[in-house]
């Protein structure tokens, strides 16, 4: 298990346009092949996690499959600085939390220890799943996380991810590389989980419940 703070700022890419420049663009440094991620997620029936600004999610990537328990803050709009704690789990782990996610409660896992620390014993189901293509870039001192999510109806949203423990820096180096070409960024105050929950697709799909 790998415990760790994640201070990461969040930006919609409002273009797409914009969104294939700074994935496939030159001007931002070396460029790792994309990756395909599936991210299963978790609740209760009354959204315990989420009203409490936790994350519990399965990752799906490549043979790897991760599970992360993240608990943070928004420091200011899109900057957010969380406790991260993520462990490998096996395919029949992966299986049974989607069939009995119940069950996960009783995992020997860092991040449901620290779940059952602060909420408890909860009665946790399947809350969404989101898949997402991600192309890492980088350059300067900068590791851009280029994201294009795709929603169960099959819309799109871009954005972009800079985990920094020097957000000034970080901040000036976006005015001059990002802002300066006409690149329109928003700080994106939402998690990827809070956006699936909120799309109206799901707030549909939900309410039929």
């Amino acid at each position: 298990m790998t415990s760790s703070r994640e201070r990461e700022l969040k930006f919609e890419i409002v273009r797409r346009e914009d969104y294939l420049e700074l994935r496939d663009g030159a001007a931002w440094g070396t460029r790792a092949e994309p990756q395909m991620q599936v991210n299963h997620y978790f609740d209760t029936r009354d959204d315990a996690l989420l009203r409490s600004r936790t994350l519990l999610r399965i990752r799906e990537a490549g043979s790897r499959r991760v599970l992360t328990l993240k608990c943070g803050v928004e420091v200011r709009p899109g900057f957010f600085d969380s406790l991260e704690l993520e462990s490998e789990v096996s395919e029949g782990e992966l299986s049974q939390a989607l069939q009995r996610p119940e069950a996960m409660m009783d995992w020997n896992h860092g991040a449901i220890g620290e779940l059952r620390k602060r909420l408890g014993r909860p009665v946790l189901r399947v809350s969404g799943r989101l898949v997402n293509e991600r192309v890492r870039r980088q350059v300067a001192l900068e590791r851009l996380e280029v994201d294009r999510l795709t929603f169960p109806d099959g819309s799109e949203a871009y954005e972009l991810e800079i985990e920094t423990d020097d957000v000034e820096r970080t901040d000036a180096w976006l005015r001059q590389a990002i802002l300066s070409r006409g690149i329109l960024l928003e700080p994106q105050r939402l998690t990827k989980m809070e956006r699936l929950r909120a799309h109206p697709a799901v707030v549909k799909a939900n309410s039929g419940q």
